[in-house]
């Protein structure tokens, strides 16, 4: 019987179907299946067809122990047949019609599965279950992620070749085994993803490239070798060529300098934002002292006259009725608080000018860090390059291109009349520029590229974040796999339609409110100047109600940001509605507001044919004017962000604010810029009103405003020290209203505008019914000098001196408590109000250098329980609560903290038999996955992850790479320990006060401390293998503890209290060093730095030895290996200027490097200059440096002249051959020369051999009387004359010169 006659009993008899057992046969007969193979099914355990027409897979059940199924070019459209294979270990399907991985969750045993050239969409959940699966190919198919693999955790090899990938992030994270990946022929073109499998420890070959798939755009990126070679280490094929350490070593050298390059920029950035704030706070303190002395003198007067009514009132005998208040007086008062409230609307203004300058500037600091972050994490791809009209071609036609798209008229209402561009930055996004550039050319049918440049429309409520965001990352990616579709891109070619709304926005913030008020305020303050100079009367104006006003006034230097992107616009349709309102606001709502009744054009991209439709609507009154409603993010490129200066037509547009715009970068001094106009406005003109008031002899808050308070409120004597005698003395006015007989009855106390300094302790003891004290306006000190008070509940000290407040013993009763307008330096007395008048309840602290921030007010509320007014404004139950949220917290290193705050870097492995078992991470960033390498999460995920060994909570110590505790207000160490293999800590933003606690992470090699309270360094010693430490905005004065930090390679002291380079001196290994912004003073310091052979990045600006001349030229001349100096690097140029200056000259600086240092002068007989170079002799050599000095060798120099040397009362042997001396001009001192050789008396040695002497006749005009030998061969004398006068030679040598004849 043969197989194509099946008997009874057979297998097959159990098949459905006459076309299953058609396909069962067509098996049996292709792999050569006997009968007595056929009647024992569970001996086959291969199958092999090749380009055969076996199309149904559901025959193969019948084989139970199959391990291998070869099944090549057979139309198979679904996998099925294979649920009871479960011996399956190898299934190579290739060159079919698969569209689903399916049905192989029996297949436990599968190592091997080759699912290439299929039309697989999704891998789905299709691995589950395979847990033995070693080897997956994939390849040739239609997949546009690798989702789903984290099924199959023990992979080995994968190749995903020739797919529709374009990103893999995430997708390897389970799947830590892998040694083989070949992604090449697919669509990925960012470097992100090389990044991301870094974390592959056992990675050993990675082809984005291969000859038989394709290559990816990332391929074709700038760096792209060094940068995947440097990120994966463990390399040794990739992209199908073998690398060894030599590769590893060349491409982790290039990168190191790289980000060497990159973190000096950074820090630049840091110190520049720095400065910004720091000279934006002198002018703020400017504005507020100049708002302060228009308040200060209104509210003296309203304080002056409320504790006078308030005492009249308050002291008046029961019998004697309170008497009403004048009119006229009423008046007054009312003036009086319309102008307090004008003022603090000003103060309000500047806290908010302040908070938005502050904010702004950390924002850009931060954005331009992410720009460079970006730029070295893409190797360059990424780059922004800055260009202006004035020096950059194509930047004066991106000019051109934005003021052609300008219409004055259309932003009249803002006082707008032109925009000037300040700075064009080009975008270089070398993978977006690939992708557009390759859809450009397969669905630009007619070759003509029809790209049109266009202005990208941002949100208005956060268009800076929008359009730095679009810069970075690019305006998205249409994802095929998703259902949803990505949000339409908006674009116009009118500068209104991108800014009018932004501008709209902009003036309903604080900001812009507070904008406009200051230029209306400065608009009022003119008139009023004018009315004054014209002999009127000017009248209070309530700026409260004129702030309210519908009209918009913008600040005249008010700025912008403009995106421009290249646009594919091949199919271009108007849209239904076709136009919109001239006057509308956001463009992006248009298609919000009115939908389009256009059917949806075109496939989702990538991957159609058809051309997605582009829809545009023109506006009303321009038709010229557009907007384009763009479907897909690939269609558009951002190529240029242009900034721009609006040119206004107000008055205050004429002030000239020019602040160190060139020193602080375009964009922070932009900011500073506009700051600083804020600041001044009004300023000039309060100034002189009040300079004025002080030359009419005016009091202090008399004026127009006060016609009737003047007569009411008289002058009061002086009191700088309340004695109780005082009382009885009439002439003091201590009392409103006559002395009652017992002082027992006095409830108010009136001591405003005494400068009183200090009351003495027994001064209110018959006082015992005193309920107010009045003390605003005086000078008092500190809260020690008034007496206690066990009845007291009212206290007013505001405008006097107090810097703190240590004590607040003896007022139980304290209810009402006014420190505003002091020196409070710190929100300190909080805590000391918590502790000794916790029953407070009403609290004024406004006006005081602590109450800038923020978190005063949440910090009163939350220490002071009773508290009801906060700054005169009503504590809600809202704020309560939070306060007390706040409270509860208490700072500390918790166990739970730490495993919240700890991570396991990906680690790297050695490279050509280095020892490091970790490359440092990117400058800026903490070399970790914020959300796979988190311990806590690791711990909830079992230990998995990358961490190199199983984790548990009794180990995970063992295992942290980073500790990163930044922000958290912590005040000491104490918890943190036990952390053996910890390489990297953060504590930035805390509390600390010291490092003592740090002997738990003996491994540190990066430890940051910025914006701490360190006032020195000390516990670091033990650090041996710290090589990085940031240390900035402290106050740190002691750095000795440095010295034994031999591996130190970067070291960031900016802005503490270091004066001096001493202890840097012994840093060899050091390679940057940070010092902005300290005391050095001493220029000749630098030399301390001569010693350190590796140090290419000095940073020393804001120190006081920059103010000295030639600084920079001077430390460019002797740290020669230095690269960049202060942030700039030093040129070719700025090296031979230095060489010019400094070298060839005589210095104390060529005297100590030749002889070593000495504290006055030096002892040496002899001394030797020879060979330096030496043009100039300087005027060091004399007797107040070299008072012993016998013998002075300055051969082979070439100087010429010897009239600054001496005098030298000593000196026996003077040697100069081989120079340039002219006996003629060189030699003997004049009226500005104190020296030459007539201040030679003892000189007895003259060599001047080889010094291009023609005549020796000047020599009888020499003091040479003690000279005995002189030495002049190799010159060119052709006569001895002159020489009679040297009466005690013996020696003379004139060998090989051109004398014919001797004298007789």
């Amino acid at each position: 019987m043969s197989a194509n006659d099946p008997g009874d009993g057979a297998p097959w008899q159990d098949q459905r179907s006459a076309s299953a057992k058609e396909a069962f046969l067509h098996l049996c007969a292709a792999n050569g299946l006997k009968e007595e193979d056929l009647a024992r099914p569970e001996k086959v355990t291969s199958i092999e067809m090749v380009l055969d027409d076996y199309c149904c897979m559901e025959t193969l059940e019948n084989f139970p122990k199959l391990k291998s199924v070869v099944l090549i070019q057979q139309a198979i459209q679904k996998l099925e047949g294979l649920t009871t294979c479960i011996e399956l270990e190898r299934l190579l399907l290739n060159e079919n019609l698969i569209e689903k991985v399916e049905g192989l969750q029996n297949c436990a045993k599968l190592k091997k599965l080759y699912l290439s050239t299929n039309n697989i969409k999704d891998i789905g959940n299709g691995l589950e279950g395979l847990r033995s699966l070693e080897v997956l190919w994939i390849a040739g198919n239609q997949l546009t992620c690798l989702q789903g693999l984290q099924n199959a955790s023990n992979l080995l090899e994968v190749n995903a070749a020739s797919n529709q990938l374009t990103t893999i992030i995430g997708c390897f994270d389970q799947n830590l085994k892998l040694r083989s990946i070949n992604l090449a022929g697919n669509r990925i073109c960012s470097f992100k993803e090389v990044l991301d499998v870094a974390r592959l420890r056992h990675l050993e070959q990675m082809n984005f490239s291969d000859p038989d798939w394709g290559e990816n755009p990332i391929c074709f990126l700038c760096n792209y070798q060094t940068y995947t070679l440097y990120h994966l280490s463990t390399l040794q094929v990739h992209d199908c060529m073998n690398v060894g350490p030599e590769e590893h070593r060349a491409s982790e050298a290039a990168f190191s300098k790289k980000r060497l390059y990159y973190n000096m920029r950074i820090k630049m950035l840091k110190r520049q934002a720095a400065d910004a704030i720091r000279s934006a706070k002198t002018l703020d303190e400017e504005r507020r002292a100049s708002i302060g002395r228009d308040l200060a003198a209104a509210d003296n007067t309203l304080r002056r006259a409320n504790a006078f009514q308030l005492a009249r009132r308050d002291n008046a005998p029961e019998a004697r009725p309170p008497q009403a208040e004048d009119p006229a007086e009423s008046q007054d008062r009312q003036a009086l608080v319309r102008r307090l409230q004008l003022n603090q609307v000003e103060l309000e203004d500047t806290n908010a000018a302040w908070n938005s300058f502050s904010t702004a500037v950390h924002g850009e600091r931060d954005a331009q860090i992410r720009a460079l972050l970006l730029e070295l994490q893409t190797g360059g791809n990424v780059r922004f390059e800055q260009g202006t009209p004035e020096t950059d071609p194509w930047a004066a036609q991106i000019e051109d291109l934005v003021k052609g798209r300008f219409r004055a008229e259309e932003f009249s209402r803002f006082g707008i009349l032109d925009l000037k561009v300040q700075s064009v930055t080009r975008l270089h996004h070398r993978s977006l520029r690939i992708r557009f550039e390759e859809l450009l050319e397969r669905l630009d049918d007619n070759g003509q590229k029809q790209v049109d440049h266009l202005f990208y429309v941002p949100d208005p409520r956060r268009a800076e974040e929008d359009l730095q965001s679009v810069a970075e990352e690019g305006l998205g990616e249409a994802s095929p796999s998703s259902s949803s579709r990505p949000p339409r891109i908006i674009l116009t070619n009118s500068v209104s339609i991108a800014e009018v709304a932004r501008l709209d926005h902009y003036a309903k913030t604080e900001m812009g409110q507070a904008s406009s008020r200051a230029v209306r305020r400065i608009a009022r303050l003119q008139r009023e100047r004018q009315t004054v100079a014209a002999g009127g009367s000017v009248a209070t104006v309530d700026l409260l109600e004129d702030q309210a006003s519908s009209s918009l006034v913008l600040p005249p230097v008010c700025s912008g940001v403009l995106m421009i992107c290249s646009v594919f616009m091949a199919e271009q349709q108007s849209d239904n509605p076709p136009c919109f309102d001239g006057v509308a606001g956001d463009a992006r709502e248009l298609w919000a507001n009115e939908p389009s009744t256009l059917p949806p054009a075109g496939p989702d991209l990538p991957g159609g044919d058809r051309h997605p439709r582009v829809l545009y609507r023109t506006r009303e009154s321009d038709p010229k004017q557009k907007v384009w409603s763009v479907p897909w993010p690939e269609l558009v490129l951002p190529e240029f962000l242009v900034e721009f200066d609006y040119q206004q037509m107000s008055e205050a547009s004429h002030m000239q604010v020019k602040p160190r715009q060139a020193e602080l970068g375009a964009s922070i001094g932009r900011l500073l810029r506009d700051f600083a106009f804020f600041a001044k406005l009004g300023v000039e003109e309060q100034s002189s009103r009040t300079s004025a008031n002080r030359e009419e002899d005016v009091p202090i808050g008399q004026d127009s405003v006060l016609q009737h308070w003047p007569q009411a409120l008289p002058e009061l004597p002086t009191i700088e020290r309340f004695e109780p005698s005082m009382w009885c003395q009439p002439l003091l006015m201590l009392l409103a209203v006559p002395q009652p007989e017992s002082f027992s009855g006095l409830r108010v106390l009136n001591l405003h505008g005494r400068k009183l300094r200090r009351i003495e302790a027994s001064t209110l003891q018959l006082l015992t019914g005193l309920e107010t004290l009045i003390l605003s306006f005086n000078s008092i000190e500190s809260m020690g000098v008034i007496p206690q008070c066990q009845t007291l509940t009212t206290l007013d000290v505001s405008h006097n001196l107090m810097q703190k407040v240590s004590s607040m013993v003896g007022f139980p009763s304290l209810l009402r408590l006014d420190l505003s307008w002091n020196l409070l330096l710190s929100l300190e007395p909080l805590s000391i109000l918590q502790r000794d008048v916790p029953q407070l309840e009403h609290l004024v602290i406004l006006g005081n250098t602590a109450t800038r921030g923020d978190n005063g007010r949440l910090m009163a509320i939350a220490k002071l329980s009773c508290l009801r007014t906060f700054d005169d404004q009503k504590v809600t139950p809202e704020e309560v609560e939070k306060g007390k949220a706040s409270n509860s917290e208490h700072p500390q290193i918790t166990e739970a903290l730490l495993m919240q705050r700890s991570f396991v870097a990906p680690s790297k492995a050695s490279v050509g038999g280095s020892t490091e078992a970790r490359r440092p991470p990117l400058p800026g960033s903490l070399g970790y996955d914020p959300e796979k390498d988190r311990v806590c999460a690791l711990l909830g995920q079992g230990g998995g992850g990358s961490s190199p060994s199983r984790m548990s909570t009794a180990n995970w110590r063992s295992q942290v790479e980073v500790v990163d505790l930044r922000g958290l207000d912590l005040t000491d160490l104490s918890g943190l320990s036990n952390f053996p293999r910890c390489q990297s800590l953060r504590l930035c933003d805390n509390q600390l006060t010291g490092l003592d606690g740090l002997r738990g992470c003996p491994r540190l090699e990066e430890l940051s401390v910025e914006r701490n309270c360190l006032s020195n360094l000390s516990g670091l010693s033990h650090l041996q293998d710290l090589r990085r430490l940031d240390a900035g905005c402290n106050q740190i004065t002691d750095v000795l503890d440095l010295q034994k930090l031999g591996k130190l390679c970067q070291l960031s002291l900016e802005d503490n209290f270091v004066d001096s380079l001493d202890t840097f001196a012994q840093l060899y290994g050091l390679m940057e060093l940070y010092l902005s912004n300290n005391v050095v003073e001493e220029l000749r310091s630098i030399l301390l730095l001569k010693q350190l052979p590796k140090l290419i990045i000095l940073d020393l600006s804001g120190n006081d030895l920059c103010s000295a001349p030639d600084y920079r030229l001077y430390t460019i001349f002797h740290l020669r290996k230095l690269k960049v100096l202060d942030g700039l690097p030093v040129t070719q140029a700025e090296q031979q200027e230095a060489d010019h200056k400094f070298s060839g000259r005589v210095t104390m600086e060529l005297l100590e490097d030749k002889l070593g240092p000495s504290p006055s002068c030096y002892t040496f007989r002899t001394v030797d200059l020879s060979g330096q170079g030496i043009r100039e002799l300087g005027q060091l050599l004399n007797d107040d440096i070299f008072p012993s000095l016998r013998e002075l060798i300055l051969d082979g120099n070439p100087f010429s002249d010897i009239r600054n040397v001496g005098p030298l009362s000593k000196l026996l042997v003077l040697r100069m051959n081989k120079t340039r001396i002219d006996l003629e001009k060189g030699m003997l001192g004049d009226g500005d020369a104190c020296g030459g050789i007539g201040t030679f008396p003892q000189l007895q040695v003259l060599e001047m051999g080889q010094s291009g002497i023609t005549d020796i006749s000047y020599f009888s005009q020499f003091p040479l009387q003690s000279l005995r030998i002189l030495h002049l061969p190799g010159n060119d004398i052709t006569k001895i004359e002159g020489l009679s006068n040297l009466e005690q030679l013996r020696e003379l040598v004139i060998d090989k010169n051109k004398v014919k004849q001797l004298p007789a």
